[in-house]
């Protein structure tokens, strides 16, 4: 790598023993595009980072930088490969959607898009882009980093206008697409534009009724195994708050479990079964099946030592072909929480806080494995009407997720209803009766302990 680059790297990491490039390759392309071969490009100041969001952002300074640096590009210096290396396989997808476009095949580059931990090393110049002062904050590495780029001189910080042609593009390219997509009636909105009823927030008779705050993040493409165990959650937790005196449902389902019992159903693991009909809507109904007639267990995360239980799912049916609008937000208000997926385009990556998601046709996810359009699966917890950039005023389905708090408005989100393409009711059997006060030793244990077995 370049001794720019190296010296840094040198110092922190691979105890000093890196070797260095020769200059006349970057002298070359440095010249021509007016690019140093190391740098760090703060965007913090970007005002657009708070309004279309840090996806958004970073996409328009890799184009001002890919522009440049095609620039300087001649026949002298050849094909050059570059390499845009993300910190989550999520942003990965995002930027290959964002970038195919224009640079996926390009007479200049060849453009490769990865995680940090797949990245070819190899480097001749190397451009970092953040938020410096959040990585300061950090500590550690980035921290180190970001000093070290600032003290050599080599920090660059980013405005709107420097960003704005490129950014500019990017807005035509939403507005194209608007144009094509038929909007919304307005007449179709319940609420007026911002108003939303939702459990978030809402207790029942005193008591939360959501599930779980689950992230997939470490289990990638299990959504629907997630939804499937906050929704019985939710369900059964709504179900104890209405117990006269109401009670906190205070076991966790377990994933586990639900996922040990998939891989045997069918028989590969979840995200190896065979590319289409094994997936979306069949990996969705599978997992309710699953919970219906083996049940998954439970674990009790109130007691000093944990006990387990089997809970199960009485039924489960696709509504969405047979319930109007109307009629599934009345059940949802009324403790019916439900699960829905819908497929997944590349502005769903760019939401800005609070913002409804649409689906794109024209830009669709596409699936790594399969070429087929990514469908995701969620818990839906309200509904709404707001303006979207794509359609205009939409009446929105609320829902919990299952990425942790990284994703939406910590952890929640809203898609537009007309982008949802399944929607489930789920039902729980009723408890056998209100939990009592915890047993005394030797005393015998209760009917709700008895509600569910695990069968033989």
């Amino acid at each position: 790598m370049d001794p720019s680059i190296s010296l840094f790297v040198r110092k922190h990491f691979y105890a000093g023993e890196v070797e260095d490039a020769s200059r006349d390759f970057n002298k070359q392309l440095v010249d021509k595009s007016k690019l140093a071969p190391y740098g760090f490009f703060d965007i913090t100041d970007v005002d657009e980072l708070n309004i279309k969001g840090k996806g958004f952002v970073e996409c328009a300074v890799i184009i001002f930088l890919l522009q440049r640096l095609c620039k300087g590009l001649t026949n002298e210096i050849g094909k050059l490969s570059v390499g845009i290396l993300c910190l989550s396989s999520s942003r990965v997808d995002m930027m290959k959607n964002r970038l195919g476009t224009e640079y996926g095949v390009h007479d200049r580059i060849n453009l490769e898009v990865n995680t940090v931990d797949n990245s070819n090393e190899d480097w001749h110049c190397l451009w970092i882009i953040g938020e410096a002062n959040n990585l300061i904050e950090s500590g550690g590495t980035w921290k180190l980093l970001v000093n070290d780029a600032i003290e050599r001189h080599i920090f660059g910080r980013l405005t709107r206008n420097k960003l704005s042609n490129v950014m500019k593009k990017l807005e035509s390219n939403d507005r194209k697409r608007v144009a094509v997509i038929t909007p919304a009636s307005s007449g179709n909105i319940a609420q007026k534009a911002g108003q939303e009823w939702t459990w978030n927030g809402r207790p029942n008779n005193t008591k939360n009724i959501l599930g779980s705050l689950r992230d997939q993040k470490n289990a990638p493409d299990t959504c629907t195994l997630q939804t499937t165990l906050t929704t019985t959650e939710s369900l059964k937790k709504f179900q104890y708050s209405c117990m006269d005196p109401p009670q906190d449902f205070t076991w966790e389902l377990c994933f586990n479990d639900l996922k040990s019992k998939y891989k045997k159903v069918v028989d590969e693991e979840i995200a190896a079964e065979e590319i289409g009909e094994k997936r979306g809507k069949y990996r969705q109904e599978t997992a309710f099946e699953i919970a219906k007639t083996q049940g998954i267990i439970g674990r009790d995360k109130s007691e000093t030592e944990e006990r387990e239980r089997l809970f199960k799912l009485e039924s489960y049916e696709r509504v969405d072909a047979t319930l109007t609008a109307e009629e599934a937000e009345a059940l949802v208000e009324a403790g019916n929480i439900m699960a829905c997926n819908f497929c997944l385009s590349r502005n769903y990556f760019d939401l800005r806080p609070g913002e409804v998601y649409v689906y794109d046709r024209l830009c669709p996810y596409m699936h790594a494995r399969s070429s087929m359009p990514v469908s995701h699966a969620v818990t839906v917890i309200g509904h709404g009407g707001q303006e979207t950039r794509l359609q205009g005023p939409v009446r929105h389905v609320h829902f919990q997720n299952s990425e942790g708090k990284r994703s939406g408005d910590d952890g929640f989100g809203r898609v537009a209803r007309d982008s949802v393409r399944g929607l489930y009711r789920l039902t729980v059997p009723p408890a056998s009766a209100p939990a009592p006060p915890p047993p005394t030793a030797g005393s015998a244990p209760s009917l709700l302990e008895h509600e569910l077995t695990t069968p033989n």
